[in-house]
């Protein structure tokens, strides 16, 4: 199933000074801002009152949409993710001029299942919705119904957030990771004697490993250092036993440790219970194209070769769900990629075409656990 809509009337929507919204999937919470309360079974364009969207960040069934330090929020507010109180459980399109009122520019909102993170551009850290586990590093582990501090270790400024299930970890700005919430799977890369974590602690044996990207699944986290390795641990592909393992991207570049691969950077996109690592070099002066490795069978395993042919251009972004991931090419076509749902995108380990936006390219997408929110730009 391809949709394509390349239609005239995308064309006049476009021609107004506010921003258009691609929207299609489950709307039963209206978390994608449209009036119809269902599942939209093909895409729908949406004119927003909005003339610049600086990004979109979505949960499992609730929406943020930034427009620089003010606030846009729609969805599913049960457990407090919106940060709209206690009272209202649902929102169908809200402003949340909080940080507005307090002079804190925002850099980004990083949502999850059902919690939602804000951080400031002096790294400082915000956040709101489900806490039973802690997986908000916030006392006392409960809902948080109103955007609340979260308490940093030493008052270090955070550069980087993932989120988990029940789980959370950050990278701050001097390379320290702090982890808070679920450990019985050894999500937090302590040992599993430690069931929970109820608020953030600097996690010593893996902040001397200079992390450079962090990413969670729903029982399982991983890291990507500066000497190219990657570190896995928790639950994944459906198992019960927790894996603590450890990848050497420098043997599949053939660089030794002593000479690592310089000016390279890695992304790491996380889904239940699988990830992809994409690999890309600055300038492109040691890697000619990006590379990708896919989790398959306990292991990471390179799918770059299957992804060139499938997709045959450049991939300029990732996002994912719990479940799928969307890769948008430069020419404005949009991919899905999952693990084993074959009826729904086709080939379980290829990328398979789902949207095709020539004239009018994808500037920013976001995925729900049932759905997608594409701003369309000229």
């Amino acid at each position: 199933m391809v949709f394509d809509f390349e239609d005239s009337f995308v064309d006049e929507l476009l021609s107004s000074a506010s921003k258009s919204l691609l929207v299609y999937g489950d709307n039963t919470d209206g978390q994608l801002l449209s009036d119809n309360k269902t599942k939209l079974s093909s895409p729908k364009i949406l004119q927003l009152p909005i003339s610049t969207i600086d990004g979109i960040s979505t949960g499992s069934s609730h929406t943020f949409i930034r427009q620089g330090s003010l606030l846009y929020c729609c969805g599913n507010n049960f457990f407090g993710q919106l940060g709209m109180c206690e009272v209202k459980k649902q929102c169908d399109f809200e402003i949340i001029d909080f940080f507005n009122k307090r002079s804190e520019p925002l850099r980004s909102v990083i949502c999850g299942y059902n919690q939602t993170f804000f951080l400031t551009e002096q790294g400082k850290v915000y956040g709101c919705g489900f806490n039973e586990e802690g997986c908000l590093g916030i006392i006392p582990n409960s809902n948080v119904y109103n955007i609340t501090e979260v308490k940093i270790p030493g008052g270090k400024s955070i550069q980087k957030i993932a989120i988990g299930m029940y789980h959370v970890l950050m990278l701050s700005d001097d390379d320290q990771l702090m982890v808070s919430g679920l450990q019985n799977q050894g999500q937090l890369f302590l040992d599993t004697k430690t069931k929970n974590q109820k608020a953030l602690i600097i996690n010593k044996e893996m902040s001397v490993k200079e992390l450079q990207e962090i990413g969670c699944g729903q029982y399982y986290s991983i890291a990507f250092s500066k000497k190219l390795k990657i570190f896995v641990s928790g639950v994944l592909n459906g198992g019960n036993t927790p894996v603590f393992l450890e990848f050497d991207l420098n043997k599949e570049f053939g660089f030794s440790m002593e000479n690592s691969l310089p000016l390279l950077t890695c992304s790491l996109i996380c889904c239940d219970d699988w990830f992809l690592v994409r690999s890309s070099c600055e300038f492109n002066l040691f890697l000619e194209k990006d590379y990708f490795f896919k989790w398959v069978d306990g292991k990471v395993k390179d799918v770059t070769i299957c992804f060139n042919n499938k997709i045959n251009e450049e991939v300029v972004r990732v996002c994912n769900s719990r479940k799928v991931m969307a890769l948008t090419s430069k020419s404005g076509k949009l991919f899905y990629l999952t693990n084993s749902d074959k009826e729904i995108v086709g080939l379980a380990n290829e990328p398979s075409l789902f949207f095709i936006s020539v004239s009018h390219p994808f500037l920013n997408e976001s995925l729900l656990d049932d759905g997608l929110l594409a701003v369309v730009g000229n």
